[in-house]
């Protein structure tokens, strides 16, 4: 999880509060492309 920190933060930063909230759906996806 520790490779998940800056790869969040960096979403939030790029897209705000919104990747949040959006984040969770959307983390699922990239989860899955990334492993």
């Amino acid at each position: 999880m520790g490779n998940m920190a800056p790869f969040i933060l960096r979403g939030v930063t790029l897209k705000g509060i919104d990747s949040v909230m959006f984040a969770k759906e959307k983390r699922a996806a990239i989860w899955q492309q990334a492993v």
